[in-house]
């Protein structure tokens, strides 16, 4: 049996590649210098925290696996 391997790849926000009406995520984001990671994507029109539905602005991100 093959092993399977998950692999994140942080990245830029700045490099996602989001569309202006369209969803995009999960995905596991960087708010900003002194806060916690969390799960969240882009909603079609800004990035948001998923836990709090809060609009926030990540400085990276990790497409999660569906």
């Amino acid at each position: 049996m093959a092993k399977e391997e998950n692999t994140l790849s942080i990245q830029n926000i700045e490099t996602a590649p989001i569309t202006p009406g369209q969803e995009y995520g999960p995905c596991l984001l960087s708010p900003g210098l002194n806060a916690k990671w969390t799960t969240g994507g882009w909603d079609g029109d800004k990035w948001f925290d998923e836990p709090s539905g809060l609009e926030i602005q990540p400085q990276r991100y990790a497409l999660l696996p569906d």
